[in-house]
């Protein structure tokens, strides 16, 4: 009974974890995306490129090794 439970709660942890994983990329973009050519500094060049959609978001990030970044 009570290996069952160390069990289930190392499970629960772990995909905690990985669920994190999968949806960090997403996150990432979705926030970058927030601030992209919004009249903010920050989501303007030389800080940001200017980004045609979120697709071409996560391109670049992708490209530059930057999708998990933070993560």
């Amino acid at each position: 009974f009570s290996q069952a439970l160390a069990i289930r709660s190392y499970t629960k942890f772990v995909m905690g974890i990985a669920v994190s994983m999968l949806t960090y990329p997403f996150l990432l973009v979705g926030d970058l995306m927030a601030v992209n050519n919004c009249g903010l500094q920050a989501g303007l060049p030389p800080y940001s490129p200017v980004f045609k959609s979120w697709i071409h978001c996560w391109k670049y990030l992708s490209v530059q090794g930057q999708l998990f970044r933070g993560s």
